[in-house]
């Protein structure tokens, strides 16, 4: 697995720059005068998105790199669609956490957790979504891999744990300051450096995921 990572660094190193793209424009502050940055960056990250994870495939698979283009037009749909589902739990327990007594840092942590948990289930599910252009069926094929592959995959599981530790530590200062609207925006910056890092670390988990799902293909046609 140590080498499976460490490709997978140079599959999301390979475009860092898009990577960027993606970290400096998805932030999301709605309310003031960001509301609308906040919904142009996070339209412009989903499309680079689409890209980045085709790539990622493509540089997976030993394929040469496919046109931006045509990468977006056979995979848009299939990704939002696993998009929507996959945010389904998260949604619902926000609308739950509404109808209960938690202080905001139980809140956070508790949707963090969530949210951590879903991302640990999903881990093959994107990786699928472009490699065999499905939608629905592949977050069951996904969740049926990751628990064939469990021991495999546990480096993979302490990133997205990092992750989720991260985020949730920079929600909680976000909170501290939120009453303050200029406090929020100076906070931005700083808001921009971490979701990129957690934007890398997110490439990377796909990236290794990637990786051991062509791998396993690989196996399977020789053992075939």
């Amino acid at each position: 697995m140590k080498e499976t990572i460490i490709q997978a660094s140079r599959d999301v190193n390979a475009d860092i720059i898009l990577v960027l793209v993606v970290g400096v424009c998805g932030i999301r502050i709605f309310g003031g005068a960001m509301t609308w940055f906040s919904i142009a960056g996070l339209i412009l990250s989903l499309v680079v998105s689409i890209v980045l994870y085709g790539r990622i495939i493509n540089r997976a698979r030993g394929m040469s790199i496919r046109p931006s283009a045509t990468l977006i037009n056979e995979n848009w749909l299939n990704y939002f669609i696993v998009l929507i589902v996959l945010a389904v739990p998260v949604l619902l327990f926000g609308q739950v956490v509404k109808l209960l007594t938690l202080t905001p840092t139980a809140a956070v942590l508790t949707k963090e957790g969530i949210d951590t948990l879903v991302r640990i289930v999903a881990i093959y599910v994107l990786p699928i979504v472009f490699l065999k252009k499905e939608n629905l069926i592949a977050i069951v094929t996904g969740i049926i891999f990751l628990f064939k592959s469990l021991r495999v995959s546990l480096p993979i599981i302490g990133i997205v744990i990092v992750m989720g530790l991260v985020h949730a530590t920079v929600l909680l200062r976000a909170i501290e300051i939120f009453p303050s609207e200029d406090g929020l925006l100076t906070y931005v910056p700083q808001m921009m450096i971490v979701n990129t890092f957690l934007t890398y670390l997110a490439f990377l988990v796909s990236a290794a995921a990637s990786r051991v799902l062509t791998e396993q293909v690989r196996y399977s046609a020789n053992e075939a």
